[in-house]
C-alpha cells in the first residue's frame, strides 16, 4: 500500500483536482529524499509542499498528502509524538473530504497501523488495521491480493500481543493469496511461508512448521538458487524448530550449512553471521557440549561488537544465554560479569527504544 501512496502526487492531476507543478515537484523530492534516507532534507520538502497546498488549497485532499507524508519524515528521524498526530491529522484529513472508500483513506490508516507497529503500540495498530482491513474487504473482495498490506499489518499487530492463535489464520490467508496470484513475487511468497512457519513453531505445531519452511526453501533454491541470504535464513530456521524437537544433529547441519551461505553473501563480519554463531552455541550449551558453546558465544559476540558498537542491544540476548551456560559450567564469577554487562547495556539503550517496548525492559 505504500507504492500506492507514492504515486499520489506524481500524476498528471493530484488529489481533488489540484494541478500544481511546484507541489508535485516538492513531492516527488521529499520522497526521493525520503528513500535516500535524508530524513530531514525530505521533511523540509514535505513542509514546503503543506505550505504551499494549505496556502493554494486549505479543503483539497493535497494537503492530507503532504500532511501524511512528513508525518514518515519525522517518524524516520526518531520525532515519534510529532509523528503520530500528523498521521491521525492527515487521516482525519482524508476521512473530510473523500468517500469512505476511498484508497487514501485506506493508505492513511495502514501508515498508522506501521507507525503503531513500529513502535511497539500493538493495541492501537489492531483496531486501526481491523477497519482498514474491513474498508479494503468491502470495495475488493476477500480473494483479491490487494488486501495483503492489511493483512500483513493485522497479523505483524497480532503477533506482537502474542495473539498467536488470532494471527495464524490471517498469515495462513496471506500465504493462500500470494500463492492465488501470478504475479507474486516468489522470494515474497517464500518469506511468507516462513513467517507462517515461525508462528506454527510458536504454537508448538512443529511437523506443520517444518512442512512450510520446507516448501519455502523449495521455492527459494527453485527461483533463486542454493547460494541466498534468504535460503541461509531458512535454513536458520529449520534448524530452530529442530532444536525445539531436541533434533540436534539435524538442527546442526542447518546452522553449519546457513553459516556457510552467509559467509560467502554477507561475509564473516556480518549480522547474520553474528546470530548463526548464537544458535550454534545455544545448541552447543543444550547439548552440554560447553567448549564449542563458549567459542561461538565469544564469536557471537565479537562479531556484533565490530559490527553494531559496544551496546548494541542484539548484544544483550547472546549475553544472558552465556551467562546461563557460564552458570552451568560452574564459572558463577564470569558469570556474574557478563549478566551486568547485559543488564548496563539495556539501562544504556533504554531510552533509545519506543515507549511501549521499553515498559517490557
Amino acid at each position: 500500500m505504500e507504492e500506492s501512496m507514492d504515486k499520489i502526487g506524481e500524476d498528471e492531476e493530484a488529489p481533488g483536482g489540484l494541478d500544481d507543478e511546484a507541489w508535485r515537484t516538492l513531492t516527488s523530492q521529499g520522497r526521493e529524499a525520503l528513500e535516500s534516507e535524508e530524513n530531514e532534507v525530505a521533511e523540509r520538502f514535505f513542509r514546503e509542499a503543506l505550505a504551499l497546498a494549505e496556502a493554494d488549497h486549505p479543503h483539497d485532499p493535497s494537503v492530507a498528502v503532504s500532511t501524511g507524508d512528513l508525518a514518515t519524515a519525522l517518524d524516520a528521524q526518531g520525532r515519534t509524538r510529532e509523528a503520530e498526530d500528523l498521521h491521525r491529522q492527515a487521516l482525519a484529513l482524508f476521512e473530510m473530504h473523500l468517500e469512505p472508500d476511498a484508497l487514501e483513506i485506506h493508505i492513511a490508516l495502514d501508515r498508522l497501523v506501521l507507525f503503531y507497529n513500529d513502535n511497539g503500540r500493538y493495541l492501537s495498530a489492531v483496531a486501526h488495521a481491523g477497519r482498514s482491513l474491513a474498508l479494503q474487504e468491502a470495495a475488493h473482495g476477500t480473494d483479491d491480493p490487494i488486501i495483503l498490506p492489511g493483512l500483513n499489518n493485522l497479523a505483524v499487530a497480532l503477533i506482537g500481543l502474542e495473539r498467536f492463535t488470532e494471527a495464524e489464520p490471517i498469515l495462513e490467508r496471506i500465504q493462500v493469496l500470494m500463492e492465488a496470484d501470478p504475479e507474486s513475487d516468489a522470494r515474497k511468497r517464500a518469506i511468507t511461508l516462513r513467517s507462517v512457519a515461525k508462528l506454527k513453531e510458536r504454537l508448538e505445531k512443529h511437523e506443520e512448521a517444518e512442512a512450510y519452511l520446507h516448501r519455502s526453501l523449495d521455492i527459494l533454491m527453485r527461483e533463486v538458487g542454493p547460494e541466498d541470504r534468504d535460503v541461509a535464513l531458512t535454513l536458520v530456521d529449520m534448524g530452530d524448530n529442530l532444536l525445539a524437537w531436541r533434533r540436534f544433529g539435524k538442527a546442526e547441519k542447518m546452522y553449519i550449512r546457513s553459516n556457510e551461505i552467509i559467509e560467502q553473501v554477507s561475509g564473516r563480519e556480518s549480522e547474520d553471521m553474528a546470530y548463526g554463531l548464537f544458535r550454534l552455541a545455544i545448541l552447543y550449551s543444550l547439548q552440554r557440549r560447553y567448549d564449542p558453546a563458549v567459542r561461538h558465544y565469544k564469536r557471537a559476540i565479537a562479531t556484533v561488537e565490530r559490527v553494531m558498537g559496544l551496546n548494541a542491544l542484539p548484544l544483550v540476548d547472546v549475553l544472558e544465554s552465556y551467562a546461563i551456560t557460564l552458570e552451568e559450567m560452574g564459572r558463577r564469577s564470569e558469570a556474574r560479569r557478563v549478566d551486568a554487562r547485559s543488564r548496563a547495556i539495556v539501562e544504556m539503550v533504554k531510552h533509545e527504544l519506543p515507549p511501549a517496548i521499553r515498559a517490557k525492559s
